[in-house]
């Protein structure tokens, strides 16, 4: 259900009980798409993802997340520094 919302466009669907994906469906009606396929990157005149790219940031975020929690852990002190 959307709550508490003035804008015009959504006055018809503020307060209504739906299950999420007619949710998700009317107001990717009014204009408010949450759930975006690749092509519409093209509508939206916005260059598509490289996946490779993608791949690569997120290999770097699990390593940065790893050695997170490597080093915070209570038994860091027992590693050798580099």
């Amino acid at each position: 259900m959307l709550r508490k919302r003035n804008e015009n466009e959504l006055s018809h669907i503020v307060g209504k009980k739906m299950q999420v994906g007619g949710l998700l469906n009317k107001l990717q009606k009014c204009g408010i798409n949450l759930m975006p396929l690749p092509e519409d990157a093209a509508t939206a005149n916005i260059s598509s993802k490289d996946s490779k790219v993608e791949d690569m940031a997120i290999s770097d975020v699990v390593f940065a997340v790893k050695s997170f929690f490597i080093k915070s852990s209570r038994f860091s002190y027992m590693l050798k520094n580099n």
